[in-house]
């Protein structure tokens, strides 16, 4: 069985936590973030992270134009609030 879950904060205010039970059934988990980091970076590798967003955005918008067959510039228009990592992305 597999578990898709999209939520913003106005529909799902907290993280999803996950619970370990008694079940000794092998089970695999995968939690996947899209946004980029928004806090304070101090450290040489975060200024190696934030360097590399624009190159990772730009991949991101040739991979989901080339799998859905939109126009990149519409793509990029809607992505506009979450390409710039100085604020908060509009949810």
């Amino acid at each position: 069985t597999r578990l898709h879950v999209r939520y913003d904060r106005e529909h799902f205010p907290e993280d999803i936590i996950f619970q370990e039970t008694g079940d000794t059934q092998n089970l695999q988990g995968r939690y996947v973030i899209r946004h980029p980091w928004r806090g304070k970076i101090t450290t040489d590798s975060g200024r190696e992270y934030r360097s590399r967003l624009p190159e990772r955005f730009e991949r991101e918008t040739e991979t989901l134009a080339g799998l859905t067959g939109w126009n990149i510039e519409t793509i990029c228009a809607k992505q506009a609030s979450f390409r710039d990592t100085s604020k908060e992305p509009g949810l």
